[in-house]
């Protein structure tokens, strides 16, 4: 048996770590983490577990009180999604490698200006992503403009500058078309709101995105950009770790840290920072009339060139055609009703433009792999952790 502590403040956090624990306790039958008990960290955490035939931990730790916790019960431990106080087993998020992911993101889409939400108060893993994020523009040779410096952090890195004015002044400030990386989702919303008060299109001025792929800023502005974190892994590979630290074996190595595992792109980033006055027209027209049954000949009709000319100059700003930039737009709305309606899928065809459920079904798998059934299910599995096998407690 082990015990799994929680008191974490992100929504989509705990049921995605419990989710891998399980989901690694359903592969190795054998394994320790067949029964767990939940229960959150109090100054009586310590008692409780002596108290228990605990193996094993599980949790996040906040303060120093909480490590000593851990530590003083002598217990193999793991910590989980936070930094480790030191001796103890940790897996954890490589936020520099978020930070990085985000900004090759906005480099491939074109962008040349650059900016950052930081997190409300000094925390690592906000500091750790503006450093991936802003070593990387640096190295591409742009800077990044930090929204208030950055909390806890005396000197920024190379390319990054501070503004320390009221976040709308800072939106307006901006020089535009700006991609702007918020430290999280939470943040997002805040940037999101703030360029609602100043009047700025995001995605159109602002390309915004955020960090978790919380659930509940999906509707948000039509869809918040976010980077999914590898929570499931984190508790999977929690419980292995766990699991050989009971039966002797010693982590290697003893901190280990986790890629992001997809950008989830959705309308607040869905745009380019497009030179092709032609080509931002037709992407424009397209993102506004798309559910309107739009072809090829209609976005000619709008920008007045020929045929091979449009589609020419959409490779080169691009990288597809006006006709596969039409459904990839239908296709990522389709998903964001999949996420976030109960419509049937014949609704959700007509509602993005497709003609009939058929073509709809052929285009959604030929470009996500999944059917749009098989894709709502899926989102299901995301947000459902799984309960087979082992047991379980909450106290």
């Amino acid at each position: 048996m082990i015990a799994i502590g929680t008191h974490i403040g992100y929504s989509r956090i705990d049921p995605l770590i419990m989710d891998g624990i399980l989901e690694y306790a359903d592969q190795h039958p054998s394994s320790h983490c067949r029964e767990v008990i939940i229960f959150p960290w109090r100054e009586n955490s310590g008692s409780l577990l002596q108290q228990l035939p605990i193996r094993g931990i599980i949790t996040q730790i906040w303060d120093y009180r909480e490590s000593s916790c851990v530590i003083a019960s002598g217990l193999p431990a793991v910590i989980v999604a936070h930094p480790s106080p030191g001796r103890l087993a940790s897996i954890n998020v490589d936020d520099v490698a978020v930070g990085r992911a985000a900004a090759n993101y906005f480099l491939q889409r074109g962008y040349r200006h650059f900016g950052f939400a930081p997190y409300f108060r000094a925390a690592e893993f906000s500091e750790q992503r503006l450093m991936g994020f802003v070593s990387t523009l640096h190295t591409a040779g742009y800077g990044a403009s930090i929204f208030g410096g950055h909390p806890g952090m005396a000197t920024l890195p190379p390319g990054a500058t501070r503004e320390g004015v009221e976040m709308t002044a800072w939106l307006q400030s901006l020089p535009k078309p700006m991609a702007l990386l918020a430290c999280t989702d939470t943040v997002a919303q805040l940037v999101d709101d703030a360029a609602r008060v100043a009047r700025l299109a995001i995605p159109g001025q602002i390309a915004l995105l955020g960090i978790n792929n919380e659930v509940s800023f999906y509707h948000s502005a039509g869809g918040i950009s976010s980077i999914e974190l590898p929570f499931r892994k984190i508790g999977y590979r929690a419980a292995e770790v766990l699991d050989n630290l009971i039966r002797g074996i010693p982590p290697d190595p003893l901190v280990e840290r986790l890629p992001p595992v997809e950008i989830v792109t959705r309308a607040s980033s869905d745009a380019h920072a497009l030179n092709d006055a032609d080509v931002a027209d037709a992407v424009r027209f397209i993102r506004e009339k798309y559910s309107e049954g739009i072809d090829v000949q209609d976005v000619l009709n709008k920008i007045s060139l020929g045929r091979r000319t449009l589609e020419r100059r959409f490779r080169i700003a691009l990288g597809i055609t006006p006709k596969q930039e039409i459904q990839r737009v239908r296709v990522l709305n389709a998903k964001l009703l999949l996420a976030q309606t109960s419509l049937a899928i014949s609704e959700i065809a007509g509602a993005v433009g497709f003609p009939n459920r058929s073509k709809f079904f052929t285009t959604f798998k030929s470009a996500t792999g999944l059917s749009p059934a098989g894709y709502r299910g899926s989102l299901h599995h995301l947000r459902t952790p799984k309960r087979k096998g082992g047991g379980g407690r909450v106290l």
